[in-house]
């Protein structure tokens, strides 16, 4: 009989065939082999198993005859997807809003998680590769955030995580501030803020 990863089906022949890439055999006597089922793929002769995707890669359908599945797809930008060893993986997942697929660490691209935006940082939209950067003015002070919020009358952008108070003697009158502009002639705070 034909051993795992082989299939003989041709009466009174005595020997078999290797299964080819894209199908697999689990069993022996077998007198087919098995096309990989979406979210596998197989790219050698004489499988008893088609692989499923690794981490950050995805295969959306399965083999046939006239197209065998020998990879799986890595995802793109803003996406990710995680090795699901029971059924393989045949989709990849976007990233949500306040969340993108750089590593805010050490901005590695990764396609197997994503990663909330770093404070002074934010993503507004799915499927967001890079978080955008806070504008002048404007702060995100927690990360994962879905926009920037300007600094309040009598704060400022220090930098774009977090707003300060205004010194003493310097005043922002208006939201948005990326610096306190000293007081008046004439007028005094002697309050921060």
């Amino acid at each position: 009989p034909c051993l795992p990863g082989d299939y003989g089906n041709t009466p009174g022949r005595t020997s078999c065939d290797a299964c080819p890439p894209g199908r697999h055999n689990p069993g022996s006597a077998q007198t087919s082999c098995t096309f990989c089922a979406a979210g596998r793929f197989n790219d050698a002769f004489r499988q008893r198993e088609c692989q499923v995707c690794p981490d950050g890669r995805y295969q959306p359908v399965a083999s046939t005859a006239f197209s065998p599945v020998l990879s799986c797809a890595s995802c793109a930008g803003g996406q990710y997807a995680a090795r699901n060893a029971t059924h393989g993986t045949v989709a990849c997942t976007k990233c949500g809003r306040g969340e993108s697929s750089t590593n805010p660490d050490d901005g590695t691209e990764s396609r197997v998680q994503c990663f909330p935006c770093a404070r002074g940082r934010f993503q507004d939209q799915e499927e967001g590769a890079e978080c955008k950067a806070c504008g002048s003015g404007d702060t995100a002070d927690s990360r994962g955030q879905l926009s920037c919020t300007p600094c309040t009358p009598g704060r400022y952008a220090k930098n774009t995580t977090y707003c300060a108070a205004c010194p003493k003697a310097q005043f922002a009158g208006t939201s948005g501030h990326v610096d306190c502009p000293l007081c008046r002639p004439g007028t005094f705070g002697n309050e921060t803020g």
